[in-house]
C-alpha cells in the first residue's frame, strides 16, 4: 500500500509536491475553526494513528478524512469533539510506541485508549505527542511523526 502523510493544509505547494512525488499520498488537515490559530490545523489534534493502517479520528474531522483515506485503511469516529480550549482540545493528542501509549489519560478520547492493547504512561502534559516529538529537538533526526507502516 501507497504511504500516506497527513500535513498542515497550510503546507505550501512545493512540499506537497515534494511528497506526492515520493509517491506517499497527502492528505491535508482541516482548519478547525474554534481553536487557535497555532494548532487549528496540527493532524494529531485531529487524528490519532493506532497502527497497523489504522486511525481514530474526532467526530467533526472524520467525513473528511473518511473521503480522504485509502480504502486499505480503517477510519474509526472517536467520541470526543474539539473543544477551543486546553486541555479540551488533546482528545487525539496521544503518542503509540510499541509497547505504550504516552497521553493523559484523563483528556485522551476513549475510543483511542480503548483501542491499544498496551501499557499507558499517563502524563500531566495534554500534548503529550507534541511533547515527545519537540524533546530531543527535531533536529537531532532521531524522531519522525510518520509511522513506518502508515
Amino acid at each position: 500500500m501507497k504511504k500516506i502523510a497527513i500535513i498542515d493544509c497550510r503546507a505550501d505547494d512545493k512540499t506537497v509536491y515534494t511528497l506526492e512525488k515520493l509517491n506517499i499520498k497527502v492528505i491535508p488537515t482541516l482548519k478547525i475553526d474554534n481553536l487557535y490559530d497555532s494548532v487549528a490545523t496540527h493532524a494529531d489534534i485531529q487524528i490519532h494513528y493506532i497502527g497497523n493502517n489504522c486511525f481514530i479520528s474526532a467526530p467533526e474531522t472524520y467525513e473528511h478524512y473518511k473521503k480522504h483515506m485509502p480504502e486499505k485503511c480503517t477510519l474509526i469516529k472517536g467520541q470526543n469533539n474539539i473543544d477551543s480550549k486546553y486541555p479540551y482540545d488533546v482528545w487525539y493528542n496521544a503518542t503509540a510506541l510499541k509497547n505504550y501509549v504516552i497521553c493523559n489519560k484523563v483528556y485522551t478520547d476513549k475510543t483511542v485508549l480503548d483501542s491499544h492493547n498496551k501499557e499507558i504512561i499517563n502524563v500531566k502534559q495534554g500534548y503529550s505527542n507534541c511533547l515527545l516529538y519537540t524533546s530531543p529537538s527535531p533536529r537531532d533526526g532521531l524522531l519522525s511523526r510518520m509511522p513506518s507502516s502508515a
